[in-house]
């Protein structure tokens, strides 16, 4: 294949050799793929696409467009549903698990917080949208001031994503909506604690509610949340102590959050494929 060694060059220095490993070997090597090119240099390719974001216009530089899209077809669009399914059982299972995260809570969190196992939080992410039929108000993110997407995601203590929500239009997605809707009861456990800001405290009863209709053993105590103030009342001094200690807790997670979103975007955007 044409420039396959600056293909390597780029992988090897945006994700390293053990996420390329884990992509050849485990989502792409599950059947023979269309075109006269080596398999694994097919494969580097369909990676290379994601890293790079070169589009149908530049991709003869490396192979045919009608080669490229065979193979791109065979992957990412016929068995979809097959490595959407396998990804979500890998996220929840190969980086992360309950008996880490109990451990490592016990070890990592600060006193009155050894519980918490896993932390939801929400990220707007720009893009770049020539739709006209979509209003840009249902595009809007407040947060950005541009066009954005919303995408909601599981960590855990370690920081390891476990689980990443369907993105969607700032303008037409609350905290809420998106917690109530993404099945949650599914990707937390009974032993599990889940870290929220204050966005999302108005949701909990519901989110209980919805799991005793399904027989799930979820309630308030899997969650750990801001105290809210009370018109008119003032929050007590141990109240006050303990949304200072939450908050300073979640801000140290949420930026070690933030940095592994930015660091691995790429991974991100293959779950979301």
């Amino acid at each position: 294949m044409k420039n396959i060694t600056e293909i390597k060059n780029e992988l090897v220095n945006k994700l390293g050799y053990i996420a390329v490993f884990f992509f050849l070997n485990v989502l792409y090597t599950n059947k023979e793929y269309p075109g006269p090119f080596l398999q694994v240099e097919k494969g580097l390719l369909l990676l290379y696409q994601l890293t790079s974001g070169f589009t149908s216009k530049n991709i003869k530089e490396y192979m045919p467009h009608t080669t490229f899209y065979a193979v791109y077809k065979e992957l990412w669009i016929k068995n979809y549903e097959n490595l959407n399914k396998y990804v979500d059982y890998c996220l929840f299972n190969m980086f992360s698990n309950m008996k880490t995260r109990i451990l490592s809570a016990l070890i990592k969190n600060p006193k009155h917080f050894k519980n918490i196992t896993l932390m939801l939080d929400d990220h707007d992410t720009t893009i770049e949208y020539d739709k006209l039929d979509i209003d840009k108000q249902k595009r809007s993110s407040y947060k950005l001031k541009s066009s954005g997407i919303r995408t909601q995601i599981l960590v855990d203590i370690n920081e390891m994503i476990t689980n990443v929500s369907k993105s969607e239009l700032c303008g037409t997605s609350s905290d809420g909506g998106m917690f109530l809707n993404r099945k949650l009861y599914n990707k937390i456990k009974e032993q599990d604690c889940v870290a929220l800001n204050g966005g999302y405290t108005l949701f909990i009863k519901q989110f209980e509610n919805l799991c005793k209709s399904k027989n799930i053993n979820l309630n308030d105590k899997n969650f750990f949340y801001p105290i809210r103030k009370e018109d008119g009342i003032a929050l007590n001094a141990q109240e006050e102590h303990y949304n200072k200690v939450f908050g300073s807790f979640r801000s140290i997670v949420e930026n070690q959050f933030k940095d592994l979103y930015n660091k691995f975007n790429v991974l991100v955007i293959i779950i979301l494929y």
